[in-house]
Formats: C-alpha cells, structure tokens, sequence
C-alpha cells in the first residue's frame, strides 16, 4: 500500500546537489535501472516497472501480479470485507469513547467514517488473497512518474509475499496496536525504500545521491504535525507511522548493508514502534522489563463493568496524545516517549449507566519515571484533582497517579466510581499471545490488518 501524497518533490529536493557534472560520473548513467514513465495499465510498462524493482531489490522474475483501477467505495468494500456483527461494532465504539477521553479518537466514533479517513490516504494496495495489485482511481494520469514510483511499492509487496508469506508474517506478530505498527513498518518501509530509488532514478539520480537524512525529516514532519490534528489519530497512525518512520528504518539498514541487511530486519523483526523509534531492536533487557511490565499491565476486573478491549498503544500514540494535550517538551517527537518500557490500556464498560472508564498504565526506564511535576502537569491536561487518590465526587472525571516507575491515568465519560479511585485499585497480566486477539480492539484488527493486506 502507498499512501497518497507522492515522495517526489522531496527526492527532488533532497537530490538537488546533483548537478550536470555528477550526472557524468554515474556508472549507471543518467538513467539509472533505465527507468521511464510509462501507463502502468500496460503490461509492457508493468513489466519495465518490475525490472527497475528488481535491478535494485531482486527478487523472483515469475512474481508479476495482475494489475487494475477500482473506486475508493470498492476499495473501502475490499479492506472492510464481510459486515460486522452489531458486537463487533459495540466493541469498536466503546473502545473508541475512551480513546476519545485521551484525545485519540472522535468523542461520537463512528467506524465508517474512521475507514473513510483511511482509505482517503490510500493510493493503490496489494491483495495477498487474490496476489493483485489496485490502484485506487483518483483521476491521476497512470502513465506519469508517480504512477510509475506507486506501482513499484506495489511490486515490492508481491515480491515480499512470494518470499515470506505476508499474511503468515502478519500474523505471526501480537495483535496489539503497537506491535501492529511497527510489523507495517517493516513491511511498508521497505516498499517505501525501493518506491524512493524508484522515482530517483526516473530523475536520473543515482543512490549514492539522494540525501536520505533529509528525505526522511521532512516526510516524517509532516506525518508528525498531521497526525497531531487528525480527528482520528489511532486509526490514522496506521498510515502516519508505517511510511516516514519505516522507510528510514529500513533505509538505515540499507545504507549499512544493502538488501542483505533488509533481509536480516524480517529475520528479526521490530516487536514495537519504540524499536522502529531507536532504529534497533530491543534488548533482551529490555524485552525482560517489558515482560515484567505485562504482569501488571491491565486493569482487574470491577464490578458492574465488563472488559471491552486490552491494547498496547506504544510509543507512537503517546508522542500524539502529548502534543495534543500540550505535554510536551520543545522537541517534535517528545524524548519521553523512547523511554518508555511499556503500556497497557484497559477499556471497561458499564452498561447500566451507557459509560465507559479507560485505564491507560505506563511504564518507563529507571530514572525517567515521571516525577512530581510531571504527574501534576498530566493532572491538569485531563482535569483531574490534584490528590492522588481522590474521594468521589459528581466532577471527579480523571485520576492520575505515579507507582514506582509507572504513571496511572484513569479517565471516564462520567464520574468516576469510588472502585476507581482508592487504593483497592488493582492489575493484573495482559493477556497471552493466544488471548491478546480476543481483547484487542476491532480497530487494530481491521485497520491493522485487512487495510494493509487482504
């Protein structure tokens, strides 16, 4: 899948140093893996656009998908699939009201708008089921360089399925929301890399001279400052993230090793957005704390209210709701969020009131827990009182707290039940591997999963 907005002028600008005199010096000459702009609807241009792919990548010369233009409406009727069950539904909204009380999703959710907004970002997408390439019609020529750059991300995928099994390897990866972007990241990032060479060489340059560094800041900005205004920002991070933070994730290991190096990245993939963050996988230490952290990662159950969903969030989604609510440092991407270890956030439902209650836990490295500034600060972004362990009232809405090296935030449509703001509080594991499908909400997997491969 590419999303919408082309990389071209950003190559272009990031390849400015580029003059006349270096084009000289190429060895592939001004035309590098002789690309040129053709209908992608041609099946000689199709071709031509696999060569260029595999001239850079490699890959199986048999692979070569079917090709076609469909509507945005039957792209949205591909990527939604059977009719959700009114279950499925309730889950998807219930989890979002409590997204909705962090600032990370609509406060009225509503899943048709939700996968509108995404689909609205979507160019073309590649079909595991059906090992077809769409094009979503957007009245774009398809024989101009764009064109040419979408279909050889599209490529990338089907070479990917035909080594890997894309839908085993999704698969493969927890369910979370977290883990979901940083398995896209993967696999998106490398699509982004070889779509980047691929509309550099339409302008004659070389790899050697398209300035990465730069390339990436600026696509990674823009994500960045739009994600911070989307109305819905979780589901929308399925297209934010993936692009601009894995393509320079693959690209970094590109540059040290060439496609070798990207092989050994799905040998040992990300296991989170903090991993795609740093660029490196996480420790064993790291995961041992991690690990630790899911011991007490959801909250126990309550009475009167019922589960609606468990997620893990990560990092991504906590740089978003910082700059929503303005908890940030100077920097864009706020350092906090590469140290934190872990999260797990806990939706409950009580339906005789029609209210939902979110309890987002986290936890960070030793020594960059948040102190009490900090806690105060979060406080005050989600109007809770200033105690720690507030006494019932009709305005008390939100409690914030600090345990070891762990910040506590509880949140509500309505006011919270003493349950929730004593010291009887009380968490227990996330849920296993096999169970985490089960509490994950439909979110991450619709979105997650079936927008980037069917």
């Amino acid at each position: 899948m590419r999303m919408g907005k082309s990389l071209g002028l950003w190559v272009a600008i990031a390849a400015v140093v580029l003059g006349a005199g270096c084009r000289d010096e190429i060895g592939h000459g001004p035309n590098p893996c002789n690309a040129a702009p053709c209908d992608i609807l041609e099946a000689e241009c199709q071709r031509k656009v696999m060569e260029v792919v595999r001239c850079f990548r490699g890959g199986d010369e048999e692979v070569m998908p079917d090709v076609e233009v469909i509507t945005e409406d039957e792209y949205i009727e591909l990527i939604t699939g059977d009719a959700l069950t009114d279950e499925e539904r309730a889950t998807y909204e219930r989890f979002a009201r409590g997204m909705a009380l962090f600032e990370l999703s609509p406060e009225m959710p509503d899943l048709e708008t939700d996968i509108a907004e995404y689909a609205a970002e979507i160019a073309a997408a590649y079909l595991t089921g059906d090992k077809r390439v769409v094009i979503i019609d957007r009245d774009e020529p398809l024989d101009s360089p764009g064109a040419f750059a979408t279909l050889a991300h599209e490529l990338v995928h089907a070479l990917q399925d035909r080594e890997i099994g894309l839908e085993d390897f999704y698969g493969a990866a927890l369910p979370t929301l977290d883990a979901t972007l940083a398995t896209r990241a993967l696999i998106e990032g490398e699509a982004m890399h070889y779509d980047v060479l691929a509309s550099a060489a339409l302008d004659g340059v070389h790899p050697a001279y398209i300035d990465w560094g730069s390339l990436y800041a600026r696509y990674q900005i823009d994500m960045l400052i739009d994600g911070y205004k989307d109305e819905a920002p979780i589901v929308l991070a399925l297209v934010r993230f993936p692009y601009a933070f894995g393509g320079h994730y693959v690209t970094d290991a590109w540059l040290g090793g060439g496609h070798s190096s990207i092989e050994n990245l799905f040998e040992d993939p990300p296991l989170s957005s903090s991993d795609v963050l740093y660029m490196k996988r996480s420790s064993d230490e790291r995961l041992e704390q991690i690990e630790a952290f899911r011991e007490r990662a959801r909250l126990a159950p309550i009475d009167g209210y019922e589960l609606v969903a468990y997620d893990e969030l990560g990092s991504f989604i906590l740089d978003g709701f910082l700059h929503r609510l303005e908890l940030t440092d100077e920097q864009l991407l706020d350092p906090r969020v590469l140290w934190l270890i872990g999260d797990g956030a806990t939706v409950l439902y009580n339906e005789a009131d029609d209210h939902v209650v979110v309890a987002w836990r986290l936890s960070f490295e030793d020594g960059k827990a948040p102190n009490e500034e900090s806690v105060s600060a979060f406080r005050e972004a989600l109007g809770a009182p200033d105690e720690a362990a507030p006494e019932p009232a009709d305005d008390v809405t939100a409690r914030v707290y600090s345990e070891g090296h762990d910040l506590i935030m509880i949140a509500s449509d309505a006011p919270l039940d003493a349950a929730f703001l004593g010291d009887e509080v009380s968490w227990e594991a996330a849920p296993t591997d096999e169970a985490m499908e089960e509490t994950v909400p439909t979110a991450a997997k619709l979105c997650g999963r079936r927008c980037v491969f069917r």
